[in-house]
């Protein structure tokens, strides 16, 4: 497992540095990259303040960022610093001649080392090891629209939502009496996985995710005008009464099978 999980990072970050041809850019424009990259520089190996979200099951657990987390540990908290790596990443790629670009490749060269990633994927999976139950919502109350002809027409309704469940058939149960309680519109069959931020790690422990694809997604049509707040408070009440179901479960209980019979 950690060998895949720091595989998969470096595979991330090797594809944002050496991916296609750079793209000619303007004067402004590469003013405006360096700026962001000395940005970027300045916080991913300063380790302090920093906001860690980090379960101790005991005193051993008490550990600096740097040891949790050894290649993304600075710009104040672990997902901030993913996203700086990146940046730098893809910036000395499409301005490979800048004057900010060797400063960016050992940057990078320091972070993402075998001993960081394999540190990052023993953590993970430690972490993994007692999630008790993940959730995940993403576009989880867009008004519906029907297609009429070339024409979408706006309903009064909200959007039935994809969903998925990772666990044992008590998990699923509790789930989908929550859904049917609070009126949460569901498409009639699950997805065969997560998509979305939960899609690479959903099978790794129970998990749950409501998410839907509006037609008007990530265009100018998405606004908060076209968002239930009937619809929101539905997913809200019925994830509250799913976590209160699962922690009635034992973890052991709250397992799929495929996850259970990896349990020493």
């Amino acid at each position: 497992m950690a060998w895949t999980l720091s595989r998969s990072v470096s595979a991330l970050f090797l594809a944002s540095a050496i991916g296609g041809a750079p793209a000619a850019a303007s004067a402004p424009e590469e003013a405006l990259a360096a700026r962001f990259v000395r940005l970027a520089l300045d916080c991913v190996h300063r380790e302090y303040p920093n906001k860690i979200a980090h379960v101790l099951a005991g005193d051993g657990d008490a550990r600096p960022p740097r040891e949790l987390t050894p290649a993304f540990y600075g710009c104040y908290d672990w997902h901030s610093s993913v996203h700086g790596h990146w940046l730098l990443a893809r910036l000395a790629r499409l301005y490979p001649q800048a004057a900010t670009a060797a400063a960016s490749r050992a940057a990078l060269a320091r972070s993402l080392t075998t001993a960081n990633l394999r540190g990052e994927a023993e953590y993970m999976q430690e972490t993994l090891e007692r999630v008790a139950l993940m959730l995940n919502c993403e576009h989880i109350a867009p008004t519906q629209f029907a297609q009429f002809g070339n024409e979408l027409r706006r309903t009064t309704t909200v959007s039935p939502r994809r969903w998925w469940v990772h666990g044992s058939d008590r998990v699923l149960d509790i789930v989908l009496d929550a859904y049917r309680t609070f009126g949460v519109s569901l498409v009639g069959r699950m997805d065969p996985r997560a998509t979305g931020e939960m899609g690479q790690i959903d099978d790794l422990a129970p998990s749950v995710q409501l998410i839907r694809s509006p037609e008007h997604k990530h265009t100018d049509l998405d606004v908060p005008e076209l968002v239930s707040g009937a619809g929101m408070e539905a997913v809200a009440r019925a994830f509250a009464k799913i976590v209160d179901g699962v922690n009635t479960l034992t973890l052991e209980e709250s397992l799929p099978a495929s996850l259970a019979a990896d349990q020493p």
